[in-house]
């Protein structure tokens, strides 16, 4: 009995020993990870902050001249208070660089005293093992390198940081830039483009920092009659932008997350100081922005040859399923247009004033465009509406140019799809119906008929999870380990009074 008794005593305290091991082990990553409430990982780096929550950052890591690794977040949209607080407040966080198994020593070397005398400091980095990884540690030393003020507030910040790690005799450049903007900044960027997309000239106006990004002029030979200006701003700045040199410049749409106004440059001013001709396009003042933007006609700018490939590009973006084939190069976009922007209703008009008088069975109002390219046409664009329309009429509106002008096309639905061919993109409205006799109605609403689906795309973009999908969230090591805490606990309390037992 005595033997067992002892036999006893030991497994509790084997049990106690092991529980110990296990929540210390597991500590070590947990409090590695707790302690930051921000944790960004892409592509084997990993960032950690103390100030911001995950939400609060978008970040990409792109590879950037002689081979540098850029990781690059911003955030937008701020309290101004908050964005002061970032400043006066920010804490260094770590940047953990994943690295092979066989890296067992890393140096960081930092370039210091700039601009006047500078030497480059090396230090001893710490190498951790996280979740069967490893990674160099870095402790990021991050400085305010540019910001703006208005009022006394901040309304955008630049933080910077820019290290070398040497490993195994290789050396590899990283920065780290972090940007914020604050609910008051204000952005427009102002392009020169042609009819089909390519960008001339590129600046942009802010209340900000102001850049030119290297595109301050545009070809002394370039026809303002194919030619156009794009505003596309942060804000909603009216129906239109008053422009010296141009007049009213009609607001066209929401593009993503911006509002862009567009007008042709067929009628713009040229203005003449000592022997150079320039056009001022952006001699417009919103939130103490800065009134500046003239683009230089440069006789010396020379216009690249486009080209062009024939290709296909499916759409999925949306509830608008289409094909689009021509010649173009740049990535397909498209966008459904609220219900409370300007151009759904100028599209949605349109539209009713072709049904004669019929409700819809479907409808939709998007913007389709290229982004980052151009084309040429004609493009052809076939809209996959579902086989259940088969035999029913179709009418498809599309917004031509920046004063409303539109295209119409009509027709049968047939094998589930409408194919049109246009010669540039933009908005397109699309209505579906049966012909039949109604009364005349003043109302502009399109209504959806008894029985057929609402095709109103809904609000809520809070993302489902099918029941028995498996939940990917990462846990932290604070929650795998409390079910074995608690369950060890447990045996132990019942080992130990089933030992006390015993021993009586």
């Amino acid at each position: 009995m005595e033997l067992k008794n002892k036999t006893k005593f030991l497994l509790v305290l084997g049990i106690i020993f092991v529980a110990f091991l296990l929540f210390n082990t597991n500590k070590v990553n947990a409090t590695e990870i707790s302690d930051y409430k921000c944790k960004i990982e892409k592509d084997g780096y990993i960032f950690y902050n103390n100030y911001f929550n995950t939400s609060d950052v978008d970040t990409e890591v792109k590879k950037e001249i002689n081979n540098s690794i850029h990781i690059y977040s911003n955030k937008s949209g701020i309290n101004t208070s908050t964005l002061n607080d970032i400043v006066n407040n920010f804490k260094n966080g770590k940047c953990l660089v994943e690295v092979s198994n066989d890296v067992t020593e890393a140096k960081v070397i930092r370039t210091v005293g700039a601009p006047f005398e500078t030497k480059e400091v090396e230090e001893n980095a710490e190498i951790v093992v996280l979740n069967n990884k490893r990674y160099v540690v870095v402790n990021s030393k991050i400085e305010l390198s540019e910001f703006s003020m208005n009022d006394k507030n901040y309304t955008n910040v630049w933080l910077y940081d820019k290290f070398t790690i040497k490993m195994n005799d290789k050396e590899q450049l990283f920065v780290l830039q972090f940007e914020f903007y604050s609910t008051d900044y204000f952005r427009c960027d102002v392009k020169v483009v042609s009819e089909t997309g390519v960008t001339y000239g590129h600046i942009f106006n802010t209340n900000g920092i102001v850049m030119g990004e290297g595109l301050v002029s545009i070809p002394a030979k370039l026809d303002f009659n194919k030619t156009n200006v794009e505003y596309l701003s942060n804000t909603y700045l009216g129906e239109t932008l008053n422009i010296e040199c141009l007049g009213k410049v009609p607001y066209v749409g929401k593009y993503g997350n911006v509002y862009k106004y567009k007008m042709s440059l067929k009628n713009v001013k040229i203005n003449e100081t000592s022997g150079t001709k320039i056009i001022n396009l952006t001699d417009f003042s919103y939130k103490d922005s800065f009134e500046v933007g003239d683009f230089e006609l440069d006789p010396n700018y020379t216009i690249d040859n486009e080209t062009y490939v024939e290709q296909t590009k499916t759409n999925t973006s949306t509830k608008l399923k289409f094909d689009l084939r021509g010649n173009f190069k740049g990535t397909l976009k498209a966008e459904e247009i609220s219900k409370n922007d300007l151009i759904y209703n100028k599209v949605n008009e349109e539209l009713r004033n072709h049904m004669n008088n019929n409700n819809s069975l479907y409808i939709d109002i998007s913007n389709i465009y290229i982004e980052d390219g151009s084309y040429e046409g004609p493009l052809k664009l076939t809209f996959y509406v579902g086989e259940q329309y088969n035999g029913k009429y179709y009418s498809i509106c599309h917004m031509k140019d920046y004063m409303y002008n539109f295209e119409e096309f009509n027709g049968i639905v047939e094998n589930g799809k409408i194919e049109i061919t246009v010669d540039s993109l933009s908005p397109f409205g699309i209505s579906i119906f049966e012909k039949k006799e109604e009364t005349p109605t003043t109302d502009s609403t399109p209504k959806v008929d008894k029985g057929e689906k609402d095709e109103t795309p809904t609000t809520d973009s809070t993302p489902k999870v099918d029941k028995g999908e498996k939940d990917e969230t990462p846990k932290t090591g604070t929650v795998d380990i409390i079910g074995y805490v608690l369950g060890v606990t447990l045996l132990t309390g019942v080992g130990i009074v089933e030992l006390k037992k015993r021993l009586k």
